[in-house]
């Protein structure tokens, strides 16, 4: 007996909420800004960019962009 399983994917459009976009723009700062310049001289702190990060997330959420995703 041959049972085959098929899988359906609906796509839907998803918009992240303020907080994750927060919560991502606090983790990337922190990390990139912050850690890695500390811990290899290759990378350079530069805390203008945490400004530009945090004017990407403003734009995103003033605009509410869509992001597909795949729901199962």
């Amino acid at each position: 007996m041959r049972v085959e399983i098929y899988e359906k994917r609906v796509f839907r459009e998803y918009i992240v909420p303020i907080r994750h976009a927060l919560i991502g723009l606090f983790v990337i700062s922190i990390l990139f800004e912050i850690i890695a310049p500390r811990i290899n001289k290759l990378f350079t702190a530069d805390y203008l960019d945490v400004f530009y990060y945090l004017a990407g997330a403003a734009i995103y959420y003033l605009l509410k962009i869509r992001v597909k995703s795949n729901v199962m």
